[in-house]
């Protein structure tokens, strides 16, 4: 009996490290809303990170939240380092297209991980659709694979919810 279980249970280990070595690290979250309004009200908010506390979902979650900011703090170029309960991190903004598109570099020292986040704004008849996705991969670890499978899971809300709240922000405004 004892023999079945170990037999059994060095089978489920080892495919799981079998399975988890397959398994690509890279990882991809996306998410997108419509916004009614033109570019021109909606990407001052995002190409501008002093404006970020107004819609990011982050800012709400940690109110002392300590935040170090360039001058300027917007466009290429641009960053922002903070320090709160949840960790430290870097932003910095390494494109930007007038109206159409802002990508971002995301670095969490204490991980060493190091994502690309992106936003696209898309004219349509109804609004500007906002599609903001992050991508990366989850490292080298042979439980990476299994970590990059949920990451849209566990980014996506955060997306959404700031892609609410931009949305709110902007309309608001007229």
């Amino acid at each position: 009996m004892l023999k079945k279980f170990l037999v059994g249970l060095a089978v489920v280990v080892v495919l799981f490290f079998g399975i988890g070595y397959l398994l690509p690290s890279d990882y991809r979250a996306e998410r997108s809303l419509v916004i009614d309004a033109p570019a021109e009200k909606i990407f001052p908010l995002l190409n501008d990170l002093s404006q970020w506390h107004r819609w990011a979902v982050w800012f709400a979650r940690d109110p002392g939240l300590e935040i170090n900011r360039s001058d300027p703090p917007r466009g290429v170029g641009a960053f922002q380092k903070w320090n709160g309960e949840q960790g430290r991190g870097e932003l910095t903004i390494t494109e930007s297209e007038n109206n159409r598109r802002l990508v971002y570099s995301l670095f969490f020292p204490e991980f060493g991980a190091r994502t690309t986040g992106s936003f696209q704004l898309i004219p349509g008849n109804e609004g500007t659709r906002v599609v903001w996705a992050n991508e990366g991969n989850a490292g080298d670890l042979v439980i990476s694979g299994y970590f990059a499978l949920f990451m849209d899971s566990m980014m996506g809300p955060d997306l959404l919810g700031g892609l609410r709240n931009l949305k709110r922000t902007v309309e608001a405004e007229g």
